[in-house]
């Protein structure tokens, strides 16, 4: 019963979180963000994260690197995990337009009574994003 009162609570501290993954574009250069997320995959699931944004003056961008660990919230059993190591950097910025490439490298693993698989796997792809004040 403890289980089934902590769903509808998870979902509302979700609400008032963003996804620290996908607000690079606002880190300063230097800064840190710390995040927790919460995500079904295919379970109940929570990420816990770290970013860092550094300067790169030789091409006049910023980078921001990027890992986090899931685990399932019910299971809490580190057989069943997703590690993902990333970065970020911003190919084109404008005042209200940024496109952003991101590259990760993912680790998966499950293990129960009826399967035992381990992923690895490379993630490419591109954030297109258009930013207003409010």
């Amino acid at each position: 019963m403890k289980k089934l009162f902590l769903i509808p609570l998870i979902i509302l501290v979700q609400i008032q979180t963003t996804d620290g993954r996908e607000v690079f574009n606002q880190l300063q250069p230097g800064a840190q963000n710390v995040y927790v997320n919460f995500e079904m995959d295919p379970t109940f699931a929570l990420v816990a994260g770290y970013a860092r944004n550094l300067e790169i003056e030789a091409i006049n961008r910023s980078l921001t690197l990027t890992g986090d660990i899931t685990i399932p919230i019910f299971l809490m059993d580190l057989k069943h995990y997703r590690i993902e190591i990333g970065s970020r950097i911003a190919f084109f910025n404008s005042e209200k337009w940024n496109i952003i490439n991101g590259f990760s490298v993912i680790n998966k693993g499950t293990d129960n009574p009826v399967y035992a698989g381990n992923l690895l796997a490379i993630e490419e792809g591109f954030l297109l994003g258009r930013f207003v004040e409010k």
